[in-house]
């Protein structure tokens, strides 16, 4: 496979599909992302392989093509890494099981004259056209059966009823939905997931829902729990009222401890509080073997990933943001040696994470941990909190991803050097065009991040601003 040809394709099939990332900016509870880019590359792919002409272009000692021959299973392999690069890292799920499927489906040609019983292309587009067509309804034409709440229905003015039956504020007791998003929305697919993984993910869910989290709100009104929601993302005073991070906060967005003493401690809902807490419990142990596989012994014959690689890459990442801590210290506001420590965080935590990532479907994460240390070193610091918290977190979710990746390839038996190109070229973009989006719409779209402000109806909002919100308050 021609390295050059491929990294050409790619980039142009991805200037066509890309702009599908932004669109999924509105609040909503589907996904599958990754599946739907790898079913709308093939026929793509196939039409830019006809049409595109083939001719050879020389570039010193370089030679290449637009369109290095037929679109194959490699290439889209590839391509489902590139939109993964900027879509979901650290995502978490059985990723390469779901694309390793239906890529195969997609491509082995299967003996139609002697076997007449349903291929598996046959079956892979009745169910994506069943799909497609089912999705209409639950996502555009009837939204109301997404979340049925038959106690919130039954008593609508009760607080009482939809603190226990709803799925989106309670604890969502007879509720049902028929839209295959918002079913595996928590846990991803239940078929991919090891079903051991399954079971302890159930007993800790039903123990911290059904039994810890109402005891708490109603059996001891813990911190005067009644006081606020049963569940929710946001912030509130020791009144209830809805908590204003601004007033808090100065010019150079530090914690303004006077203002904080006159507004009073942060409050959580009960379901943010325990969760919370019970983050920091949380215990796990991993094991490794280094037993070598056929996958492995079939990648042999590729060239390997020189390290020097991901050395140059290393040093010129960490060269760039050391430079940021020291020379734009009011911006960045963390200093260089929290940097050292971060980067320590993350590399000690990569590989036991991703050990369990790939036992279990479920990957660990130290967001929790990170605010927290940084809080305690300096407090009050809110952006060098979410900072730190990029360097030490961040960081090794987007290494777990760059491993999933390379786990599907592995299975695929894509070049090493292919993928770490992809990848390396697929993060640049993505992350260039994530920023600017956001940006964007930070810009245009008013009062974007209160949703309280918004106006009724309004399909924006900005994702997990209880976990922003909550930073002025670490080290407090």
């Amino acid at each position: 496979m021609d390295l050059q040809n491929v990294v050409l394709r790619n980039n142009l099939m991805h200037i066509t599909i890309f702009p599908q990332y932004i669109l999924q900016l509105p609040r909503s509870a589907h996904g599958h992302h990754h599946d739907h880019c790898s079913s709308a590359t093939l026929p793509l792919g196939r039409f830019m392989a006809s049409v595109i002409p083939t001719k050879k272009y020389k570039l010193g000692p370089w030679e290449f093509s637009f369109n290095p021959g037929p679109f194959n299973v490699k290439e889209h392999v590839l391509i489902s890494m590139f939109a993964n690069a900027g879509a979901a890292f650290g995502s978490g799920t059985a990723y390469a099981i779901g694309i390793v499927d239906i890529i195969r489906a997609l491509h082995e040609k299967e003996d139609t004259k002697t076997d007449k019983s349903l291929t598996r292309g046959k079956f892979f587009a009745i169910a994506l056209i069943c799909a497609f067509s089912w999705q209409l309804v639950p996502g555009y034409l009837f939204s109301t059966i997404s979340n049925i709440a038959i106690v919130c229905l039954a008593f609508p003015k009760s607080v009482l009823a939809h603190q226990i039956g709803s799925g989106l504020q309670g604890l969502g007791i007879g509720t049902f939905a028929f839209d295959w998003n918002v079913v595996a929305a928590f846990n991803g697919s239940p078929l991919v997931t090891p079903f051991f993984a399954i079971v302890n993910i159930a007993i800790g869910y039903t123990l911290i829902m059904y039994v810890i989290i109402p005891t708490a709100y109603w059996g001891f009104n813990l911190y005067n729990a009644k006081t606020f929601p049963f569940f929710s993302s946001h912030l509130f005073t020791s009144s209830g009222k809805r908590y204003n991070v601004r007033d808090i906060v100065n010019s150079k967005f530090e914690l303004d401890f006077a203002a904080y003493e006159k507004q009073g401690r942060v409050n959580l809902s009960t379901f943010f509080a325990l969760t919370y807490g019970l983050g920091f419990a949380a215990q796990y142990r991993a094991s490794s073997s280094g037993k070598e596989d056929i996958h492995t012994r079939l990648m042999k014959k590729y060239k390997d990933i020189p390290n020097w690689w991901f050395y140059i890459l290393l040093v010129a990442s960490f060269a760039l943001s050391l430079v940021l801590c020291i020379f734009m210290k009011d911006q960045i506001q963390m200093p260089w040696w929290a940097l050292i420590f971060a980067a320590g965080l993350a590399l000690l935590f990569t590989l036991p994470v991703s050990v369990i990532t790939a036992t279990t479907n479920q990957t660990p994460g130290l967001n929790i941990i990170t605010e927290y240390i940084m809080g305690l070193i300096l407090p009050g610091q809110p952006i060098a909190n979410v900072c730190f918290k990029t360097y030490g977190y961040i960081s090794m979710a987007q290494a777990v991803s760059f491993l999933n990746d390379f786990k599907l390839g592995h299975y695929m038996k894509v070049p090493p050097r292919s993928m770490f190109l992809v990848q390396f070229i697929g993060t640049l973009i993505a992350g260039t065009a994530n920023l600017l989006t956001a940006w964007y719409f930070l810009n245009t779209v008013k009062n974007i991040c209160q949703d309280q402000l918004l106006p009724e109806g309004s399909t924006w909002t900005c994702r997990m601003t209880m976990y922003f919100s909550m930073h002025p308050s670490y080290g407090a």
